[in-house]
């Protein structure tokens, strides 16, 4: 079961689907993910502050048990 700030946090990132800067906000709701495999971190070695998540498949499949949206949706009018 995932905590809102949690669920909302996954959702941004699977959205992105890159590795995305966290807020400073978010890194401790980050940390727990990663504790539990959602998320995988990183540390940008030029900038001290740059804390850097990406989703894990684990991750994506928890998601996806949620129903949420794990992929980048296309630009409006890119399949007419």
């Amino acid at each position: 079961m995932l905590a809102p700030r949690e669920q909302l946090l996954l959702e941004r990132l699977a959205i992105e689907g890159k590795a995305t800067k966290l807020l400073p906000d978010e890194i401790a709701t980050a940390r727990e993910l990663e504790l539990r495999q959602l998320l995988f971190i990183a540390q940008d070695t030029q900038n001290a502050e740059g804390v850097y998540a990406v989703v894990t498949p684990k991750g994506r499949k928890a998601l996806a048990e949620l129903g949420q949206p794990t992929k980048k949706k296309p630009p409006l009018g890119f399949l007419e």
